[in-house]
């Protein structure tokens, strides 16, 4: 088992030309087509999470656009408070129980362990042939629901803080409305677990 003292997680903007960049600023690098409603629906990046600020246990931007982790992120709030949001979390057949985030053939997964415990599993769906040194994969390791429900809220705070900025910009945009749906599935939740 891992121990650590404390955990982040951050959302990662992508730009078109490859740059990463963490939500903890407004507009944090931005391309100028990601800064509308519209754009911003389309934006890719990803998600990381370190322990005691320089561990770094998961980061990747592999995802086809950014909502899909933090969907994943806002699916785990409700999943640790036992509350139901289907109509906007799918849940996967082969997991139902867990919280899942599919894709290109790799699964993040959060399940329970106890009263106070979630576990953390980030592998591969199917192994693949050929195998290489450097290996991104592992399985079990143990968080705290209410450490994961802590930085979750201030990772996602900081992505909706900028999601209310680009909106502010066009707000007759017709992704805006989408996008404040999403908001609003998120800022109904209570900020601590």
């Amino acid at each position: 088992m891992i121990k650590y003292s404390n955990l982040d997680i951050f959302v990662i903007y992508s730009s078109n030309e490859g740059r990463n960049d963490l939500f903890e600023a407004s507009l944090p690098g931005m391309d100028i087509e990601h800064q509308n409603p519209s754009g911003f629906l389309n934006a890719g990046g990803g998600i990381c999470i370190y322990f005691d600020k320089y561990i770094n246990i998961f980061y990747s931007t592999n995802y086809y656009v950014l909502l899909y982790p933090v969907c994943f992120l806002t699916h785990s709030l409700y999943w640790l408070r036992n509350e139901k949001c289907d109509e906007w979390f799918d849940t996967n057949d082969n997991y139902p129980y867990d919280v899942v985030i599919v894709y290109n053939n790799e699964l993040l997964r959060i399940q329970n362990v106890d009263e106070n415990n979630i576990n953390l599993s980030f592998t591969l769906l199917e192994e693949r042939k050929i195998k290489t040194r450097r290996n991104p994969y592992f399985k079990d390791i143990i968080i705290n629901k209410n450490d994961w429900y802590n930085a979750t809220q201030t990772a996602l705070g900081e992505y909706f803080k900028v999601l209310l900025e680009v909106i502010s910009y066009e707000p007759n945009d017709e992704k805006a409305k989408i996008l404040l749906q999403y908001y609003d599935v998120w800022n109904k939740l209570p900020k601590r677990l």
